[in-house]
């Protein structure tokens, strides 16, 4: 088979020499942003069945389009994968163009359009916020005068992720203080209280082969306040995982899944029951792959990419969460960063990566998974993880060093 990849993130994400089977008769085109390119050159001198495609500019021309055009004049595309939440649609449009089994439009909206799946929740009985498409300002006004002003609200793009250009309403002056720009293409819901966890799955062959629940400590629009994001898996006994599993398991059957596919999804938990809130066909960011894979030594995004490829799933082990791990993300705060700790005190630390450069200028964190450094570790627990996470989040408030205060 002729298999194209269209790759879009670096060598940390993803390891084409170890995930594309190389017995299957395949032939690999990896498609890749131009700054990526020799770095995943030097892991790829071995492998001749894979040829890197390299996309000088990646958002803004149709270079990717050009190149499976061309491609498509001597050859067949047998399958197109894609590995990014904003690469969705659009390659979801060329496989209908060049009749590629996979997702197609009108199912790729529902995963990226959170009026659209809020839409198809509420048909099916499940407790969403009440929400509202937008183009401007006063349409926005309008859905609060119909919602009785019952601050605070949320107004967001319709299709984004990682919580960017994500706005908490709390009195009229909010909005008018936004920048006009963010009401286009855009959603404003009712405020949901309440915890929040997220639900990561996999399924090949039309299959489910993992899911999984866990926790937010805060909630994704922490970061504005400048809160850390953190999360911790739950274990999969527990009523609280087997509450969130179930649900999970619902809307991903409501859901026009692929046969093979990586499912994020995102709900609230409050006195009045678990509220979807959207969901992603694309793995979760911030280090929930890295978390899953250092419990269960399975990769969901390799496990993805060889089922795309052909190869059967051949994972032996119970992936069910028997101790309780988490991360931390440590978001920046306002300032030219003058010292960053290089080690944590612990034995309970997995994983210390530092990301920051001192001397760099921060304005606080401008999505959910910007970060100065982040941080893998467990516990015994969920309530002794829970709060070694605050304490750590606490910890780097008081060590990371900050100059000239914007």
């Amino acid at each position: 088979m002729n298999i194209i990849i269209i790759g879009g993130l670096g060598y940390d994400y993803i390891k084409p020499e170890k995930w594309l089977p190389s017995n299957l008769n395949n032939h690999y085109y990896f498609v890749v942003k131009a700054h990526h390119y020799t770095e995943f050159q030097k892991h790829l001198s071995k492998r001749s069945d894979i040829k890197l495609v390299k996309i000088n500019d990646w958002y803004n021309s149709n270079q990717i389009e050009q190149f499976l055009l061309n491609f498509s004049q001597t050859q067949k595309i047998d399958r197109l994968v894609s590995l990014r939440e904003e690469e969705v649609i659009r390659m979801a449009q060329a496989r209908e163009f060049f009749n590629i089994p996979g997702l197609r439009p009108a199912s790729a909206l529902l995963f990226r359009d959170k009026h659209e799946m809020k839409k198809l929740m509420r048909r099916n009985g499940v407790k969403v916020a009440k929400d509202s498409k937008i183009n401007s300002f006063f349409e926005a006004l309008e859905f609060i005068k119909k919602t009785n002003s019952e601050y605070p609200y949320v107004l967001k793009p319709i299709d984004g992720a990682g919580s960017r250009d994500t706005f908490i309403i709390k009195k009229l002056s909010d909005l008018e203080n936004l920048d006009h720009k963010y009401f286009q293409r855009a959603i404003i819901e009712t405020f949901v209280s309440g915890d929040v966890y997220h639900i990561d799955a996999l399924y090949t062959q039309g299959q489910l082969r993992y899911i999984s629940a866990a926790k937010y400590i805060h909630t994704p629009l922490a970061f504005q306040q400048g809160k850390s994001t953190a999360s911790m898996f739950l274990q999969s006994n527990s009523l609280e995982s087997q509450e969130m599993v179930s649900f999970g398991k619902k809307i991903c059957m409501l859901m026009p899944l692929p046969q093979n596919c990586i499912i994020h999804l995102e709900t609230f938990k409050n006195s009045n029951g678990i509220y979807f809130n959207e969901i992603a066909v694309r793995f979760g960011g911030g280090k929930i792959l890295d978390t899953i894979d250092r419990e269960f030594h399975f990769n969901l995004l390799g496990e993805y990419l060889k089922a795309e490829c052909g190869a059967s799933f051949e994972y032996k082990g119970a992936l069910k969460w028997q101790k309780p791990r988490g991360f931390l993300l440590v978001t920046p705060q306002k300032g030219k960063l003058s010292y960053m700790p290089k080690q944590i005190p612990g034995n309970d630390i997995d994983l210390y990566e530092v990301y920051a450069k001192v001397g760099n200028e921060y304005n606080g964190g401008q999505n959910s998974v910007q970060a100065l450094a982040s941080v893998e570790l467990h516990a015994d627990n969920n309530e002794s993880l829970k709060q070694r996470i605050i304490d750590l989040e606490n910890w780097f408030l008081k060590s990371v060093k900050y100059k000239n205060n914007l």
